[in-house]
């Protein structure tokens, strides 16, 4: 067939042929590439399913964890504290009061006391008990 056509003819026909194979060898390359894609992707995929499952089962139970929080109790005993710690605040505030108010009336009685008085108290009886002390042989 080829002896029929004529140079030309025969020349582009070669290049048709030259051209589907070329093609054929870029399709077989994509098809190469897209397969070694796919391989390293599954192969990817499964190295990262054992992590992807262990953190998943771990977020499922601190899910189960937060779940099991009774979070309402919980407000409510920080509450119950909070009371009791102010009536506690409140208990030693007033004892406080209290132990300053005894203070004050302590001071006004050391106040009130007459030390020159006082003095002259014990310088008298001591001039008084100095004989008897000599009697005594003190």
């Amino acid at each position: 067939m080829e002896q029929m056509l004529s140079t030309n003819q025969a020349e582009e026909l070669s290049a048709i042929r030259q051209s589907c194979k070329a093609r054929q060898r870029y399709a077989q390359i994509q098809m190469i590439a897209l397969v070694a894609m796919a391989a390293v992707v599954i192969a990817f995929v499964l190295l990262l399913m054992p992590r992807a499952s262990a953190a998943l089962a771990q977020v499922d139970a601190v899910v189960g964890e937060l779940a099991s929080v009774d979070f309402a109790g919980m407000a409510e005993r920080v509450d119950a504290l909070v009371a009791q710690s102010s009536a506690s605040m409140e208990e030693a505030m007033e004892g406080l009061d209290t132990g300053l108010a005894d203070l004050h009336r302590a001071l006004a009685v050391l106040e009130g006391v007459d030390l020159q008085s006082l003095n002259e108290s014990i310088a008298s009886l001591s001039a008084i008990l100095e004989p008897l002390a000599r009697l005594f042989g003190r």
